[in-house]
Formats: structure tokens, C-alpha cells, sequence
């Protein structure tokens, strides 16, 4: 089971068997927790007291140079959950979570000096497909690594200077570890199941994903990045009011190209160079997608794949440029490659590795050791065309064992404009070589990739920031153009420890640039100034209150700053926002103030306001934050507006029947009755259903069921109705009883409701519902036996696809969307592994044997006896935002909620094929298994 590669200095192929996954040896699962992460009896050791599992690392040698790697030798064994190995530092590093290892090699003879030492602890093992991984060492020598979507992480440093200081996060990121300095962080957090780690000539960080139609990321130094919101879990930074996505990408990805390179091997001609060349596992091809710069980021634009195969057993999982300028592919070589089917069907004997090369090449490495080289001869290196090359050379420089001349490094760093001036800049940090001086000169470089290195390389510094570099980079904020420059200086003022901190800032939002379009600078301008109100608080709001003339300071940073303050509504808080409020130049800038407070205080009230915030959100606020502050005449203005239908009153009228629901008057109850049951606007009647809810009041359930037979059918307010009774027990109760008195129409409730009343966890309702409904989800034996029927029944004939397309609108459509057409609920097909007959089957009879994290279905439980169902579509610093399949949305503030926990099982129905003869399921199947719509 080869899952990663590497290469030595000496051209040798190293590869880490995954032979234990998916469970660790040794550990057993006592439980699923609320987010169905596995939880084991105990926390595995460390070699060599730990439970010896079945994976292995080996080194792979060409040993004549005819290509073919034959000397085979094992470096270590008995290991258990290992993803990665890394050469450097006198030895050989091995991520195998929960550890980062240390294997002790300074003789260079394969045989590890020591026991490992452990250098990092605390990597979670809830999910052995999203595990860390992906070792790699940065530009920077720093180590860098990947972390999966589902796994816990508390890390420790036991070697640093604070070795119980605990790093903790959930669910994916880009870390990296220092090893001389053990220091450990996070460099950018969230992304798309992360797994791989790469950088390109210019020491962009990029990785994969498994999450749409996109490619991949591309990680800035403090950034925050999407996340499934609710078994990822939120952000570390409950203020960051914001997150990048993935790279836009044109074209069809056909989604999960989980680990990639950019290519630099200089050996498969100009039609590769610098463009993503990933394995894609579960379409059993090797895909080629174009970089674009696009601002201070990039867009991917796909191309023909590289090569594809029909053998639907080809997984590549893994894929990296070799010292020869080829790549080299690791196969799993497996019939299934998804985590569907929870059975151990894994062939843990015939995994590959490939290697794509040009048709006139002749294979081979002839044996080399970059090992022996000495610091000058491995200056030399910095212009080879290879990258591996290029990056072997900096990683034994920064191994130390002989230092080149750093007045040869500087000259080549300033003589030269192209790529060589950026490794020597590298090359001089590797080797501890770096002064104030060549800060200086680094930062007025004419490559905007040295200037960007500087800064980034200076923010990195521990301790309080240097004077000078500090003010020629306040120089660099008002003068630099290069928008990856300004996008890293805002990233580093993030990081630096300065008195002229609010001198940078000043300049950068001073400056005529346009970085209010930028897809980054300007959340990376925010999370800046966030992170300053702690250390720089005062220099920085002076600064603010000055720069309403900035596109950027408007559009991004005023409404987060005072969504900011209100959340943590402190007398010290209160106080700036009242000052903002006082000094801001016109109501136009009061009302972005007054936005951000009222996304502080969304779904919730506004309790122990001081005085003086009062007295401004009265003059300045609205009726919708009067309202939340529990404003007498502004509650009666509301409830009068409310009852009023006419057109022009819609939108209004549905923002305040959300916030009468939130703060939970009860002399609304009567007034949203009469809006669910007569507005002329579906719209209304749906809000005030959904708002119903935040009631206790018993009479409520009653009320709806009386009414329902008044309502329309269509447009789904009779389905948000249903939804309301399905949110209380005694609510549900009443529902169950309309249902078996005939005044609700049984074939009215859908699966989905049904399951939510179950899952109140009432017994004497889930009874009720039995007895009304049928007794719920048929067995694992009825569901293998409906599968081997529906199998059996598609062996007897083909399809017709065009046929089948109506078939699949009309029952999965509604959520999934097929080559470009359908819904959004859930995941698009199209990227899917539709050929494997049994992954179709088993996804479609038992759609909750496995449920993607995204699309995790949460229950959450407030103090009131409120009972939510739906996706987390945002998790606030005060507040979660939850999405049902009607796509509407409830906001529940933390401090109600009583238990929140994950669903294993799927919103998507499991009688999908029920009524389809077999001509209909045959014509489905053709539908869902084409390699393209008719």
C-alpha cells in the first residue's frame, strides 16, 4: 500500500507502506463521539514501546542506472498509522500520528542510530484517511505538514522551551516545526480535507482537495480557509469573520486531486512546466491543470489529463518529481478507493509505482551522493533546472555540515533579477547567514519574489522586530505594487511585535492600489487588525478612525471591527464603539458600524448595553437593533408592520419576524400565527413557521395543525409547517395525532421529518411515530438483499441514459446535480466513482453507511426544549447559523444550546428506488454511470 514517496541526496526512492490503515493496531474503538469521530481505549505510544503495526518504510535504489529501482532495503518497520518520511538534520523524520519521529542516521548507513525521538505530540487518529501527513520541508527550513479534515489536534513540543504549551485545532491546516528551534504553529488553517503539501518555484505553498469542483489551495502565511463548518468544526479564531476558498477553477476538475505538484522537473518539456500534475484516485487518472496568477493569488484552468486508465483498479494516491526530472506515482492499486463500504475488502499485496517519462528517454539514475558535496559545490546547484535539485540543495545547507561563503550568497543575490536571487536569499537564511543589512536589501530587491521572501523570512524572527527593517517596510507599504508582496506584508503585520505596526498599517490602507478587489489582502488586512487590538489596541482604532477614505477599511475591516467589539461587549468595548459611532464622518459610515453590531448580536438579545451604547444604538441604530435591545415602542412599531402584507413591506417585514423569534417576545406568537396562516407571500409564512419555533408555548403545535388544511400546497410552506411540529415534542406529538385523524395527509411527511421526530428521543413518541409511520429503516439484511436484487436486475439488460435522466431529476435531482444540472443540497455526482457498480449500490440502498463530512446532518438541543436539525453553515463567535434541506436558516446563539451532535445518519432517503420496474431502474443506472449526459 504505497501512500507517499520521497527522495534522498542520493537519488534513492524512499516509500511508506500503508499496510496497518484504516485501523491502528492495538487500539480499540470504545465510542463515536457527537461528531463521529472514533474515539480509542488509550493514546498509542511511541517506538519502541508502542503497538507494532504492519507499515513499513523501504528505500528503493537504482543501483546500475537502467531505471529500474531493484536493491530493496527496509529502514523501519512495525510502525503503525504512518503517512510520511523525510530526510535531514542528520537523520530521517516520520510522521505517525499522534507523533512527529526522529530516527537518529548520522553515519548515513540506513540503520538508525537511536530509538526515535519524539519532536511533536498530540496528532489525532479519529479518521486514518485524514490523518497529518505530507511532510516537506519549506523554502524557509521549516518542516511543513498536512492535516485532515476530521482529526483532533492538541500539539506539544516536548524538546521546546515550553514543552507543555498546547497548539489545539480541529480539522484541516498547514502546520509546520522549526527543529532546531522546536517551534511549532500553524501556518494557514481550513482547506479541502488537506492532504498534500507543495511549493512552487517562488515557494507558493499549494495543496489539494477533496471538496468540489476546484483543484486545490493556495495557503497564505495567517490565513483562514473554508471548512465543513460542523464536523471540521469552527476556526480557531472565533473572529474571523471571514475565510478564502479554493483557487477558481475552470473547467472540470472531477474533484479529489488530494495531493499534487507544480511541476519544476525540467525534463518533460514546456507543455508541464509549472503546471499541477495530480493524481486523481477515484477517476484513475493523472490530471494537468494550469496555473494563473490572479491578483495576489491564482485561478486553475484544466487541461487533458496526462494519462488515464480503465482499469478501474488504478488508484494513485501519491506523486512526486524524482532527482531525473520524471514522476514517479505510488498505486494503492485497489478495487474500491471511497470509504463507503465499512467492510475490510482492502488487497494489501499489489500496490505500484509508476513512472511518466518522455518516450525518447533513456531511464535511469546513475548513482550520485549530493551528501558529499561541499557548501561551494552545492551553491553550484541553486540554478539547476530541476527543483528537486534546487530544494536537496538548500535542505544540506540548512543540514549545516559545511557552510559556503555568505559574501558569494549575497553577491548572487544581488547581481542577479531571476529565480537564482531567491535561492540565494534561501540559501543565506539556511545558513544562519542572514543580517539587518541584507533584510534591508532584500526588501528594496528588484524580484518581488526576494522582496516577499524578506518579509516574510523577518516576520518569522522571534523577539521584538528590528527598527529599521520596520521602517523600510512602512517605505515598502507606500510605494510596493506587487500584489503577492502587499499580501505577505499583510500577513507579516499580523505576526510583528513593533511600535511602527500602525504606521504599516496606515501606509497599506493609504495606499492607491486596488486592494479591495485583491482575493486576499484585504481579510488578511482584518485579521491584522484583530489580532493588533490585543497588543497595539490604542495606535491601531486612531489609525481606523482616519481611514474611512479606504476602499478596503470600508468594504472589509469597519463592519468586522465593530462586530468585534459588540461580541465581546466589555465597558472597554463599548466605550470604542460608541467613540467610532460619534466620530464616524455620516450616517453612511454609522449604518456599516451598525452592521457589524447587529451580525454581533444575530439571534440573539442585547442584554447589559452601558449607557452610552444604548443611548447611540437608539439614535443611530434602526428599528431591527431597537427591537433586539428590547425597545418598547420599537417591539409595537414591529408587530404593527408585521400584519401589514403589503408588497412593498415583504423584506422588512421577514427580517423582524426573524428577530421577534430570536428574542422571543410572546406577544408575537399571535401576530406570526396569523402571518403563517394568511400572508399572501410564501416567503412570510415560512419565516414566521420558522421563527414559531423559538416559542415554548404548547399551543403553538395545536395552532399549526389546525390551520394546516388552509395552507397551499406549494412552494413548501406546508413542508415548513411540518418542519415547525417536527422542532418540539410536544409539538411533534400533535403532528402525529393530525396525521392519524386525517387532517395531515400521511404521504405529506417525508422520510427526513419522520427521522426527526425519532431522533427527539422521546420513547413514547417514537411509538407513536412507528405505529403511524411504519417501524423506520429496514435492516442491513434487507438492505444487502435489495442490493444484490437491484444488481441482479441490471445484469439482465442496458439502459437508456436520456430515459434515465428524467428518472434522476425527478428523485435525486432535487439535492444532486449530474454533469452540470440538478440541485446543490448535496454533493455533485459528476466527479464520482459512478462505474463501481458496488460503490453506486451501497451509496443509494444505505446512504448513511458513510456520510461525507460536509454533509453531515446536526441535531442540536437548546435549553427551551427547541430540537434543530440541518447542516452548520457558520459557526460564530456567539452564535452557530444551522441550513435545513429547505434551505432555510435558524440562528441559535451558543448559550441556548443544550447539546449539539452529529448524525450519522443521511438526510438523503433510503426508498430512492422504491416503485422503479426494471426497465426504469436499468434506465436510471445507464444515467448515473455515463461517462458523459446524453
Amino acid at each position: 500500500q504505497p501512500l507517499n514517496i520521497s527522495f534522498d541526496e542520493r537519488g534513492r526512492m524512499w516509500v511508506v507502506q500503508y499496510i496497518q490503515y484504516p485501523f491502528p493496531a492495538g487500539l480499540k474503538v470504545v465510542e463515536y463521539d457527537r461528531y463521529i469521530r472514533a474515539k480509542f481505549d488509550k493514546t498509542p505510544l511511541p517506538p519502541p514501546k508502542h503497538f507494532p503495526g504492519h507499515d513499513k518504510i523501504t528505500i528503493h535504489e537504482d543501483v546500475d542506472g537502467d531505471g529500474s529501482f531493484r536493491k530493496v532495503k527496509t529502514f523501519v518497520d512495525g510502525l503503525n498509522i504512518a503517512t510520511s518520511v523525510l530526510h535531514g538534520r542528520g537523520g530521517v523524520w516520520v510522521m505517525n500520528p499522534p507523533y512527529l519521529l526522529f530516527y537518529p542516521d548520522k553515519d548515513r548507513d540506513d540503520v538508525p542510530d537511536s530509538d526515535p525521538v519524539v519532536h511533536l505530540a498530540g496528532f489525532g487518529l479519529e479518521d486514518t484517511h485524514a490523518v497529518a501527513s505530507s511532510l516537506m520541508w519549506g523554502p524557509d527550513g521549516w518542516i511543513y505538514g498536512a492535516q485532515g479534515s476530521t482529526c483532533v489536534a492538541n500539539i506539544r513540543a516536548p524538546l521546546s522551551k515550553e514543552p507543555e504549551k498546547v497548539t489545539k485545532f480541529l480539522g484541516q491546516a498547514i502546520w509546520r516545526y522549526q527543529p532546531e528551534e522546536h517551534r511549532f504553529e500553524i501556518f494557514a488553517e481550513g482547506g479541502g480535507n488537506t492532504f498534500g503539501v507543495e511549493f512552487d518555484d517562488e515557494g507558493n505553498l499549494f495543496s489539494g482537495t477533496n471538496w468540489g469542483q476546484y483543484r486545490g489551495v493556495h495557503y497564505v502565511q495567517g490565513g483562514y480557509y473554508v471548512k465543513g463548518w460542523g464536523k471540521h468544526g469552527p476556526l480557531t479564531n472565533p473572529y474571523a469573520f471571514g475565510f478564502f476558498g479554493h483557487m477558481p477553477h475552470v473547467g472540470n476538475a472531477d474533484r479529489l486531486t488530494h495531493t499534487f505538484v507544480v511541476y519544476g522537473g525540467g525534463l518533460l518539456g514546456k507543455e508541464y512546466e509549472g503546471k499541477i500534475i495530480g493524481p486523481n484516485p477515484l477517476m484513475s487518472r493523472i490530471t494537468v491543470t494550469r496555473l494563473k496568477r490572479e491578483g495576489s493569488t491564482f485561478k486553475t484552468v484544466e487541461e487533458a489529463p496526462m494519462m488515464t486508465s480503465d482499469d478501474g483498479w488504478f488508484r494513485p494516491v501519491d506523486l512526486k518529481t524524482g532527482p531525473d526530472g520524471a514522476i514517479y506515482i505510488a498505486d494503492f492499486y485497489e478495487k474500491r478507493i471511497s470509504h463507503v463500504d465499512p467492510r475490510d475488502t482492502w488487497d494489501r499485496s499489489n500496490g505500484r509505482i509508476w513512472r511518466i517519462r518522455p518516450a525518447d528517454w533513456k531511464a535511469g539514475i546513475k548513482p550520485f551522493d549530493m551528501g558529499k558535496l561541499n557548501g561551494e559545490e552545492l551553491v553550484n546547484r541553486l540554478g539547476d533546472k530541476n527543483r528537486w535539485v534546487r530544494a536537496t540543495t538548500l535542505r544540506l545547507l540548512g543540514d549545516k555540515q559545511d557552510k559556503p561563503s555568505p559574501w558569494r550568497l549575497r553577491r548572487t543575490r544581488n547581481d542577479s533579477q531571476d529565480h537564482v536571487a531567491l535561492e540565494a536569499l534561501w540559501a543565506l537564511h539556511a545558513t544562519e547567514e542572514l543580517r539587518d543589512e541584507d533584510w534591508l536589501d532584500a526588501l528594496k530587491h528588484l524580484n518581488p519574489d526576494v522582496r516577499r521572501w524578506g518579509i516574510r523570512m523577518f516576520g518569522d524572527l522571534p523577539g521584538k522586530a528590528s527598527a529599521a527593517v520596520v521602517w523600510r517596510l512602512i517605505e515598502l507599504s507606500q510605494s510596493e505594487k506587487d500584489p503577492q508582496v502587499r499580501s505577505q506584508i499583510a500577513s507579516t503585520l499580523k505576526r510583528i511585535n513593533s511600535e511602527g505596526v500602525s504606521a504599516v498599517l496606515a501606509a497599506m490602507l493609504d495606499h492607491p492600489a486596488n486592494d479591495a478587489k485583491d482575493a486576499h489582502i484585504p481579510l488578511l488586512l482584518w485579521w491584522a487588525v484583530e489580532a493588533k487590538l490585543k497588543t497595539n489596541r490604542e495606535s491601531v482604532l486612531a489609525v481606523l478612525q482616519d481611514s474611512w477614505n479606504s476602499e478596503v477599511a470600508r468594504e472589509t475591516i469597519f463592519a468586522r471591527l465593530a462586530r468585534r467589539l459588540a461580541s465581546e461587549p466589555t465597558e472597554e468595548n463599548q466605550k470604542a464603539l460608541v467613540a467610532m459611532l460619534e466620530k464616524a464622518p455620516g450616517d453612511g459610515e454609522r449604518k456599516i458600524l451598525m452592521e457589524g453590531i447587529g451580525e454581533a448580536f444575530k439571534g440573539r438579545t442585547m442584554e447589559n448595553l452601558s449607557p452610552g451604547l444604548a443611548e447611540a444604538l437608539k439614535k443611530w441604530g434602526g428599528q431591527e437593533l431597537a427591537v433586539r435591545a428590547g425597545d418598547a415602542a420599537a417591539m409595537a412599531a414591529a408587530l404593527d408592520l408585521i400584519q401589514n402584507d403589503r408588497a412593498e413591506f415583504k423584506t422588512q417585514r421577514i427580517e423582524l419576524i426573524q428577530i421577534l423569534g430570536q428574542v422571543g417576545k410572546a406577544e408575537a406568537i399571535p401576530v406570526l400565527l396569523e402571518a403563517a396562516e394568511k400572508s399572501q407571500w410564501h416567503s412570510v409564512r415560512k419565516a414566521a413557521f420558522s421563527a414559531l419555533t423559538h416559542f415554548e408555548d404548547g399551543g403553538i403545535g395545536k395552532g399549526i395543525v389546525e390551520m394546516y388544511g388552509k395552507l397551499p400546497g406549494d412552494q413548501g410552506v406546508r413542508g415548513a409547517a411540518i418542519s415547525a411540529l417536527t422542532s418540539r415534542e410536544a409539538w411533534a406529538e400533535e403532528l402525529v395525532k393530525g396525521v392519524k385523524s386525517g387532517v395531515i395527509a400521511k404521504a405529506d411527511i417525508t422520510a427526513e421529518q419522520i427521522e426527526r421526530i425519532r431522533q427527539l428521543e422521546n420513547p413514547a413518541l417514537t411509538a407513536m411515530a412507528d405505529a403511524t409511520f411504519g417501524a423506520g429503516k429496514a435492516s442491513s439484511e434487507e438492505k444487502q438483499r435489495e442490493m444484490e436484487r437491484v444488481a441482479g436486475v441490471l445484469k439482465t439488460g442496458s439502459g437508456d441514459a436520456g430515459v434515465g435522466k428524467g428518472i434522476f431529476m425527478a428523485r435525486c435531482g432535487t439535492c444532486h446535480s449530474l454533469f452540470g444540472e440538478g440541485g446543490k443540497t448535496g454533493p455533485d455526482l459528476t466527479g464520482y466513482e459512478r462505474k463501481n457498480l458496488d460503490f453506486l449500490l451501497l451509496s443509494i440502498v444505505d446512504p448513511s453507511a458513510y456520510v461525507r463530512e460536509e454533509y453531515t446532518n446536526f441535531r442540536i438541543k437548546t435549553n427551551d426544549g427547541q430540537t434543530l436539525f440541518g447542516l452548520i453553515s457558520e459557526r460564530g463567535a456567539m452564535q452557530i447559523t444551522l441550513t435545513d434541506s429547505s434551505l432555510e436558516k435558524s440562528v441559535i446563539p451558543k448559550n441556548r444550546i443544550k447539546d449539539e451532535r452529529a448524525l450519522a445518519t443521511s438526510i438523503m432517503p433510503e426508498e430512492l428506488l422504491n416503485g422503479l420496474n426494471e426497465r426504469e431502474l436499468r434506465d436510471l443506472f445507464a444515467y448515473l454511470s455515463a461517462v458523459k449526459g446524453p
